[in-house]
């Protein structure tokens, strides 16, 4: 035992200082001492070192020292001797001497020993005669032996199918033996199943070899994985993608510093780091390390390699003088043509395209390769404009049927077009095609669409190709839109879903809106804590900051908002986010310092500005903040900043007390002499200063903080806000009746929509109160109603709701129905008339949450910004005026809209977006998603969705909502018909009916049904005079058809029991008649109506009336 000992220490000690094996070997050989015992140790320590993957051919060293070993084989014990044949077989495998391998397979299984791998091996030599069922059974025999019976089930697989069983197999058997994974990683190679290769390549790397050989396969498997994976587009290169590329890189280096590797193993790996810092857009250093790559038989990937980053640093003539070489000697590769047309098209080089493009087809307008003709069209575009790009390009997808160039026609010519006109391109040229494009062309699309704000259209798309695997800015991109479009049950559901499945909390933002969306706000708090105690960073605590304001917990809001006062900010959306927080806690001390801080490094970034000014305005006119710099403004001190001029002109000084205070932007800290000479001074004051040996003399003109001036000097130089004066708007004359100017104004032209859309939003542009929340004005129907009047194709709208057969259908509606959805019109008037208690006597009202959220935004972002303004510019007598704000009308507005709310919610069922019923899939449903267009986003497609879904009337008194609702098969209804019902029913007298009858005929409301009755009524409680309120009615049936007109006129007479009463109704009608048609035919025309259908004695007091009026009227 003793000897034993020693000679192995020996032999230990002799391989750690002796760098040739072969003269141990000879020496032990040559020893007459050395027993068998010496030969086994040393083939033993020999083995344990070996990498077999690295002898790469018969000339190896390695394979030279066990060639060798093969005269004293027979000296070994047998389960060396077996391990000696086996070793060699596994090196002629790796060097594709199969038949050699094969040889010593046979050796090996001869030798009489009974350990697992020699089972294994006989499986082994069954795989090299492609005897793969017989592998397999062969592995049974090994299921003990998990290492063996895998890896024997890895080299059986015969076909896909078995490799992706095999897959589930191992995954849910918790197998993780690296040769196991890196077999399945090379078999998935022969399949070029992309994934299932990168994931076990993956999982290879997770057990950190340090073999060499295992490193190099692990880096040539992912180059393949990501060079072969159709579904990575680097155009938006995944997260996990651009992980695995870096990998690549950092593999490579490893490797690489080893120097362990032949040369050629070598100069591959040169060629996969430089092809991998090029998708990693490193291209500097990509071109650095393929310049290092010597190899020959890489020289002409190599070539292509340098012309796609030239031509990514846009360096096109160098890419040309590469490829021009490459077509001399005569390589033919089907990338050389494309990429050396393409470059001399990026190169501006158009005459030589051209001519190029000529040379290989003949004719530059019969490319008949698809990539080819996306230049040509990009050259079409340029030289002769986008209707000769698009024909061009429309003739070729003709010839071709290829859907692609319909696309590459979308986004070169249509890019900057209004997006109804890509949304139409889309509908009538590539909806029903999409089946013919791959993941990558139907993703890229749907960014474009989104891009666009086609948010129905990108869904769609996005819908196609999703899973969580889809890459991060597409994922984002797709909860964006559902977001955008309300379908926050979507967005939640796909957003908890990654976090769940991938522990991802990079989402959760997403998740967070969706359901502050959904109401379900501490559910997003909780989650916004658990995001912010993972990440403790800005983002995060502007989210749980915010969460925790809409819960009411301002203390740990501003604490948690107050730690990140000092971070640097580069990002304008976190700016935007922080400082809002800021002001709705009115932090104001910490928020200016941030937005200076912000500026003053970002002052020549034209978002960073508009963020900057966007914020300012938030809170500018708050009565708090205008509190907080009011002592800014009496005398210079911290934070201040100053305007000082002289004869030659202003300049704006910033007292900065910071270590960071810049001279070339004007700041100065307390150790200056700017600073020395401001502090403390007013407005009017002198000061002088000494610079450069020279005094002037400044005199202080204004005094503000120091954010208040930065704001008034940015104002002066961004000239999208210089021409604005952002505290004022403007009002306009609500005497004007919109339909009756459009009316006039068009006439034939009413469906030309962009005129009329445009003349609409004049009209209305920058009214301080939004005419849609007037209840006085319900007859006067918001801007988009109009917009959707005109969508619905029909002019019939003077009072086209209140003939008797509209009115009598909808009537006979509300009388069966027992449940009814309100508007928010409907719920205006309710609220208005308090008849919240008389409607929900009959009905079970029913509303949708948006109209809840509505009336919320309305007082929040109107309202009560309204209360910090003191007033508006208007105009009278073409001169701008100033109106103050009446602000105890507007807490009282305030408060009504309040109390409507808690009406609309104790009243009605409010229904939202819940899993049950999710609006954006009902609306998909019933076709409403085709009401996008731009003039119809306002529509309130919620109600009309409720409506369709549970078969339900709706009521409103928006035509235009209601005409497109009957278009979808929904009954309407609407105020009049409403107060009938009450009224018939008992719940409401005739004169609460009259009253409120005649408040909307004095607004002239159109869709009032005036029968006979209610006009002899009307003009009993009037005593027969022709007052104010009979001329409302007679006005409310003027406007009605003809016939219907003859028909009331002739009833209301027919009613009378007196000449005199006789008299006095018929010259209301004629009178009214007149001044409408001013036309005797007319008024013959209703004399002839009389005469065939009135009876009795009054007929001639009729005539006499006629008589005597017409003689009037013919003197005049």
């Amino acid at each position: 035992m003793e000897w034993r000992k020693s000679t192995e220490q020996r032999i230990r000690k002799w391989i750690e200082k002796n760098d040739s094996p072969f003269r141990r070997l000879q020496e032990l050989s040559q020893s007459g001492t050395a027993n068998d015992d010496d030969f086994d140790m040393l083939f033993n320590f020999l083995r344990k070192d070996l990498d077999l993957s690295l002898v790469m051919n018969e000339n190896d060293s390695t394979l030279k020292l066990l060639e060798f070993f093969d005269c004293f084989h027979t000296r070994l014990t047998l389960t060396n001797q077996f391990y000696y044949y086996d070793v060699l077989a596994q090196i002629h495998n790796n060097m594709g001497n199969i038949i050699r391998a094969k040889e010593l397979l046979t050796n090996a299984l001869a030798i009489d020993v009974q350990i697992p791998k020699k089972v294994f091996n006989s499986g082994l030599l069954a795989y090299l005669n492609h005897e793969f069922e017989k592998v397999k059974q062969i592995a049974v025999d090994l299921i003990d032996k998990p290492e063996y019976y895998y890896l024997l089930l890895v080299l059986g697989v015969n076909d896909l199918n078995e490799l992706i069983s095999l897959d589930t197999q191992i995954s849910n058997g918790g197998i993780e033996d690296i040769n196991v994974q890196i077999n399945m990683a090379v078999k998935a190679i022969d399949y070029k199943e992309v994934h299932l290769c990168r994931k076990y390549t993956k999982l290879a790397l997770g057990h950190n070899p340090q073999m060499p050989s295992l490193l190099f396969v692990s880096i040539k498997n992912l180059m393949f994985s990501i060079s072969e994976d159709r579904h990575i587009d680097w155009g938006y290169p995944d997260t996990q993608a651009v992980d695995d590329v870096q990998s690549v890189v950092q593999l490579c280096d490893q490797l690489l510093g080893s120097r362990v590797l032949d040369e050629n193993r070598t100069q591959w790996l040169l060629y996969y780091k430089a092809y991998s810092l090029f998708l990693l857009h490193d291209l500097n250093d990509a071109l650095f390390t393929a310049n290092q790559v010597g190899s020959s038989d890489l020289e002409f990937d190599l070539q292509l390699l340098r012309v796609r980053v030239y031509n990514a640093l846009e360096q096109y003539n160098v890419s040309i003088q590469i490829l021009e070489k490459v077509i001399e000697e005569g390589i033919e590769n089907p990338s050389i043509p494309y990429l050396y047309a393409s470059s001399l098209l990026r190169m501006h080089d158009y005459q030589g395209f051209a001519n190029y493009i000529n040379t290989i087809y003949g004719d530059i307008h019969n490319v008949p390769n698809v990539q080819f003709a996306r230049l040509v069209s990009q050259y079409l575009n340029i030289s002769s404009g986008r209707e000769v790009s698009e024909a061009y390009l429309n003739d070729m997808c003709e010839k071709s049927v290829d859907i692609e160039l319909l696309i590459e026609n979308l986004y070169l010519n249509y890019l900057s077009l209004d997006p109804n006109l890509i949304q139409q391109y889309y509908l009538n040229k590539l909806k029903g095609k999409m089946d013919h494009l791959t993941n990558i062309a139907v993703s890229r699309l749907a960014m474009f669409m989104f891009d666009h704000d086609l948010f129905d259209i990108a869904i769609e798309l996005f819908e196609r190709v999703f899973h969580i695997e889809l890459n991060q800015i597409m994922v984002k991109a797709y909860l964006s839109s559902l977001l955008s479009v309300g379908n926050n049950i979507k967005a939640l559901d796909v957003s908890s879903q990654i976090r769940s499945t991938k522990n991802d909390m990079d989402f959760t933002n997403y998740e967070t809106s969706a359901l502050e969306s959904l109401g379900k706000i501490s559910e997003a708090t909780s989650l916004s804590k658990e995001f912010f105690e993972i990440k403790r960073d800005l983002p995060s605590a502007c989210m749980y900051s915010h969460f925790l304001l809409l819960e009411g917990n301002t203390n740990e809001a501003g604490t948690i908002l107050d730690a990140f006062r000092d971070a640097q900010i580069d990002d304008s959306r976190v700016f935007y986010n922080y400082s809002h927080l800021l002001a709705r806690i009115s932090n104001y001390q910490i928020l200016l310092d941030v937005m200076y801080r912000y500026i003053r490094v970002n002052k020549g970034n034209e978002n960073a500005v508009q963020y900057f000014i966007s914020v300012f305005l938030s809170f500018s006119r708050k009565s708090e903040f205008l509190e907080f710099i009011k002592e800014y403004d009496e005398e210079i001190k911290d934070d201040s900043g100053a305007v000082v001029s002289t004869e030659t002109g202003n300049k704006i000084i910033y007292l900065y007390n910071s270590s960071g205070a810049d001279s070339s932007f004007y700041e100065f800290n307390a150790g200056s002499n700017w600073w020395k000479q401001l502090y403390g001074k007013h407005k009017g004051d002198q000061i002088l200063v000494r610079r450069m040996g020279i005094e002037k003399t400044y005199r202080v003109t204004d005094i503000q903080h120091r954010v208040v001036i930065k704001f008034n000097e940015l104002i002066e130089h961004v000239s999208e806000y210089g021409q604005q004066n952002f505290l004022t708007k403007v009002t306009i004359d609500l005497s004007k009746d919109p339909l009756k100017e459009i009316d006039s104004k068009f006439g034939d032209s009413l469906k030309q929509n962009h005129d009329r859309i445009e003349y609409v939003e004049n009209l209305y542009r920058d009214n301080p109160i939004p005419l849609s929340f007037i209840a006085d004005i319900l007859g006067k129907e918001i801007v988009a109603t109009y917009l959707r009047f005109f969508h619905s194709n029909d002019v019939r709208f003077w009072a086209s709701s209140g003939n008797f057969d509209d009115f009598m259908a909808s009537y006979q509606l509300l009388e069966k129905s027992k449940s009814l959805i309100i508007d928010y019109t409907g719920a205006l008037f309710i609220g208005k008339h308090e008849l919240w208690n008389a409607v929900s006597s009959c009905f079970s009202l029913v509303c949708s949450r948006k109209t809840v959220e509505t009336f919320e935004s309305y007082i929040e972002k109107e309202l009560t910004t309204l209360l910090e303004v003191e007033g508006f510019m208007s105009y009278k007598d073409g001169k701008p005026v100033f109106m103050p704000n009446l602000k105890a009308g507007i807490q009282e507005s305030i408060n009504w809209y309040k109390q409507l709310v808690q009406d609309i919610t104790k009243y009605a069922t409010v229904i939202g977006d819940t899993e049950s019923f999710n609006f954006y899939e009902v609306k998909k449903q019933y076709h409403l998603d085709d009401l996008q267009q731009d003039y119809l986003k306002t529509l309130d497609s919620d109600s009309l969705a409720i409506a369709i879904h549970n078969m339900l009337p709706l009521y409103s008194d928006d035509f235009g909502f209601r005409l497109i609702g009957t278009e979808y098969g929904v009954n309407c209804t609407w105020s009049q018909v409403l107060i009938d019902i009450l009224l018939n029913r008992g719940i409401i007298n005739k004169d609460r009916y009259f009253e409120m009858i005649r408040e909307l005929l004095s607004l002239r409301y159109q869709f009032i049904h005036i029968n006979s009755g209610m006009i002899i009524e009307v003009i009993e409680r009037n005593e027969y005079k022709h007052t104010p309120e009979v001329d409302l009615y007679l006005d409310g049936i003027i406007d009605c058809r003809f016939d219907s007109i003859q028909s009331i006129f002739t009833e209301v007479v027919a009613a009378q029991q007196t000449p005199r009463h006789i008299e006095d109704v018929m010259y209301m009608f004629l009178n009214k008649l007149w001044a409408k048609f001013k036309n005797t035919t007319v008024i013959e025309l209703i004399r002839t109506h009389f005469n065939h259908n009135f009876t009795g004695p009054g007929l001639i007091e009729v005539n006499k009336v006629f008589n005597k009026w017409l003689v009037i009227i013919n003197k005049l």
